[in-house]
């Protein structure tokens, strides 16, 4: 697991964003508390090296582009052993 990662804390509703810090992007940590997998409705972990959303269930990580989280199983990848 990479060292860029954020885990969600808690359920609250505030204003959310996904913004540029130096070179990589930031997830706001309440959208991430928001934001589940679609397929199996667990938690997101963000990675920042990647700019991705990891679902750990459905060993799927989903991509950022442009600021938006691409949800969807189309846009997704299969998790190798080399993002475990």
């Amino acid at each position: 697991m990479a060292s860029d990662v954020i885990r969600p804390q808690s359920k609250s509703c505030c204003a959310v964003s996904i913004e540029c810090v130096g070179q990589k992007k930031a997830i706001d940590r309440h959208l991430l508390d928001l934001l589940v997998c679609p397929i199996t409705k667990s938690s997101l972990e963000y990675n920042a090296d990647r700019s991705e959303l990891i679902s750990w269930h459905a060993q799927l990580a989903f991509p950022i582009v442009d600021g938006i989280p691409l949800l969807v199983r189309e846009a997704s990848r299969v998790l190798t052993d080399n993002d475990i």
